[in-house]
């Protein structure tokens, strides 16, 4: 167990001690934090104008979303119309259970 401060090292109680809050509500810091999240997060974090180095690969150095977004991949139109096709297949299936 640790040991305990001596009552003669503590000048007064921690009741006494006077606290000072900024004005402000919950709403107002749940909304700072979430911006602060999302610059850290997602970018940019140095506003509109940010421009990364250019010994960087993009975003994906700076950003954890970057990391976790998708890889690009070529987009071809054998994809295209694979996706067009899938895209029909599920149309046609919610018609017919209306």
């Amino acid at each position: 167990m640790p040991a305990q401060p001596a009552q003669a090292a503590i000048p007064h109680s921690p009741d006494e001690v006077p606290q000072t809050f900024r004005v402000g509500d919950a709403y107002a810091e749940r909304d700072a934090l979430v911006h602060y999240v999302r610059r850290d997060l997602l970018g940019p974090w140095d506003g509109e104008a940010e421009t990364l180095p250019s010994a960087s690969s993009g975003p994906r150095d700076r950003y954890l979303v970057g990391m976790l977004g998708p890889s690009p991949q070529d987009v071809t139109t054998e994809r295209i119309a694979r996706a067009a096709a899938q895209g029909a297949d599920g149309e046609s299936g919610r018609r017919a259970g209306r």
